[in-house]
């Protein structure tokens, strides 16, 4: 007769399976399961990271671009999918984790912590089938590129449309927010003053710059005049020193 085995998390079975667990599956069980009871920085995976990746995989769902399924039982879903390739890599303690989704390891301040961050929910997404991850990388991405700038992040919580920050400086050149799942949803946009605080909020660029921005030009271009306040900023870039 064929040994039933099930991996549990906490007191729910998530798995069930005909034979006998290796000793290393068992092993990645208690680590994750540990690891995800933490508190504070100590727990993995992040809970920021945890929650972006739910709420693209809801956007996803909304769109039908992947199947409800995933999302039944989370984060059991999540933590299911990360037992194998964990077992296949041979993760068995908190340092072989940080090495596998981390190579080069944790950088410093705000870049080094999104870098980290961003690893991390790329591990995770690929721990789901491939087509998955794929769909996931190209529909919702992590960051979005911005003519005056390489890149922003994008930011996924739940209860809010996702949303990009940055300088209006970074948005010269824009007539319209760049939008996801195949241009179907606009990304609202946060656009910054030059000292980073919050200036005004949109998903219309082009009824921005024609509507609200001359006002607020002639308001932060006193405050702020060694930074650019274009008359067009539709058809501005920024200059270079």
């Amino acid at each position: 007769m064929d040994e039933i085995y099930r991996f549990y998390y906490g007191p729910i079975v998530i798995e069930e399976k005909i034979g006998v667990p290796t000793e290393i599956e068992n092993a990645v069980q208690s680590l994750i399961e540990g690891l995800m009871e933490m508190k504070g920085e100590g727990r993995w995976p992040n809970l920021e990271a945890q929650e972006s990746l739910k709420v693209r995989l809801k956007l996803l769902i909304e769109h039908a671009l992947v199947t409800p399924n995933l999302l039944e039982e989370w984060p059991l879903a999540l933590f299911k999918s990360l037992i194998a390739p964990l077992a296949q890599a041979g993760v068995l303690k908190r340092t072989d984790l940080e090495t596998l989704v981390f190579p080069a390891g944790k950088g410093h301040g705000y870049w080094g912590q999104l870098a980290y961050l961003e690893a991390q929910e790329n591990f995770l997404a690929n721990a789901f089938m491939p087509e998955v991850a794929k769909i996931l990388r190209e529909e919702t991405p992590l960051f979005i590129p911005l003519p005056q700038r390489r890149r922003v992040k994008v930011h996924y919580a739940e209860g809010r449309p996702p949303w990009i920050e940055s300088m209006v400086q970074d948005f010269f050149g824009m007539k319209e927010v760049p939008k996801l799942l195949c241009g179907k949803l606009a990304l609202a946009v946060h656009l910054l003053t030059p000292a980073r605080r919050p200036m005004a909020v949109t998903s219309d660029l082009k009824s921005f710059w024609a509507n609200h921005y001359p006002k607020l030009r002639s308001e932060y271009m006193r405050r702020y005049p060694r930074h650019d306040w274009p008359d067009n900023p539709c058809e501005s870039v920024l200059k270079k020193e």
